[in-house]
């Protein structure tokens, strides 16, 4: 019920950011607990940056060649997802 202090089993827990603790909480409680519903916010997260990219790299270079390169270039990258 602390939505200012993060707390994990009555300990102290900032190793995730707040605003995605926040989203994903308001996500549970708007679809219950499940699998599904803790991992919306990241996977939503992760198609609106792709998005972003394309659209971004679309309007600075004026094709949409750019925007798909820039595209898969995010998305193939291991350092990002962390693979």
């Amino acid at each position: 019920g602390d939505f200012l202090h993060p707390a994990l089993y009555g300990l102290p827990y900032f190793h995730k950011p707040p605003f995605q603790m926040w989203l994903s909480a308001l996500v549970v409680k708007l679809f219950g607990q499940s699998h599904e519903a803790y991992r919306f916010v990241a996977a939503t997260s992760g198609f609106a940056t792709c998005l972003v990219v394309f659209f971004f790299t679309r309007v600075l270079s004026g094709s949409w060649l750019g925007g798909y390169l820039a595209l898969l270039s995010l998305v193939g990258c291991r350092v990002y997802f962390h693979v």
